[in-house]
């Protein structure tokens, strides 16, 4: 009866490493992926990863996954008791960045968690992502490591150029269009972005920056792709009425860009405080007889 025993013993572990020998791991990933890591899951190339192959009964495995620095040092690891478990037998399976790298189950340390806390984006670096499929039940590997590096790049946000700080325009063809331009994000990033237009009136006895702050914006649109808006006013510009010299007063507006990588998730790179707001830009709609107050 031992001898039997011990025969199990040694057996069933060759068995069942036979069967988990021929699953096959392939992992793809974006040399190039935004550094704000919540956005990596709505973007189904920035990691995929093939399991395929048959083994000879159904296997219980989770993915384990850790983001090293390029000389491999561990900054982020899969809590695998957390992580989901899946199933396998036969076939292909294809994971994303939602499976591979779900944040709700991801450990980060240091100053990366510190990091992730504030920003939701890993700092600008070079970085390797290693994924492989562990047993379930112990954690021990089941397949093959894969690893790719990639690098973080930290995005310019746009420049107003368009009209550009103390610009006066003409109060007569302002009121037909006003035409918003800015540069593009830098370096161009592998999504398309979402630019909100945002344009304030200065009011008497207010800053720009005071503007821009506290009042109700008098423009904001949304632009997809593009760096370029033509805004039509209709009247929303009037000038108001003369002063005692006769002159008409001007007005003074404060206009800005806030990229999005889509309608909610605004870009983090370039932007101390997170929002993904561009510089702002001051100008003046007024008259050609008007003398500019600043």
């Amino acid at each position: 009866m031992n001898k039997i025993y011990l025969l199990l013993v040694v057996i069933l572990p060759l068995f069942a490493t036979k069967g988990f020998a021929q699953i096959n791991t392939n992992l793809v990933v974006s040399t190039t992926p935004p550094s704000t890591l919540s956005a990596w899951a709505s973007q189904r190339q920035t990691i995929v990863y093939l399991v395929s192959g048959a083994t000879a009964f159904a296997v219980e495995y989770k993915i384990k996954t850790e983001i090293q620095l390029s000389d491999g040092t561990v900054i982020g690891k899969t809590d695998l008791t957390r992580a989901k478990t899946f199933v396998f037998s036969q076939g292909n399976t294809v994971y994303n960045a939602i499976d591979v790298m779900p944040m709700e189950n991801m450990i980060f340390l240091g100053s990366y968690r510190n990091s992730l806390n504030k920003t939701g984006k890993l700092p600008s670096d070079n970085y390797q992502i290693c994924v492989q499929l562990v047993r379930a039940a112990d954690f021990s590997p089941i397949s093959n490591l894969n690893c790719k590096s990639f690098h973080i790049v930290a995005l310019q946000l746009p420049i107003l150029t368009k009209p550009y700080n103390e610009q006066v325009l003409n109060a007569i063809e302002s009121q037909t269009a006003i035409t918003f331009r800015w540069t593009p994000l830098v370096p161009t990033p592998q999504f398309v972005a979402t630019y909100k237009i945002l344009v304030f009136e200065v009011l008497e006895d207010q800053t720009p920056m005071q503007a821009l702050r506290s009042n109700m914006p008098i423009l904001s649109q949304e632009v997809k792709g593009t760096t370029q808006y033509i805004w039509q006013p209709q009247g929303i510009l009037n000038q108001k009425p003369s002063d005692e010299q006769g002159k008409l007063q001007q007005k003074k507006l404060i206009w800005t860009i806030q990229t999005f990588y889509n309608q909610e998730q605004p870009i983090f790179e370039g932007n101390n405080n997170g929002d993904g707001v561009s510089e702002p830009v001051f100008f003046f709609i007024a008259n050609k007889t008007t003398t500019i107050i600043k």
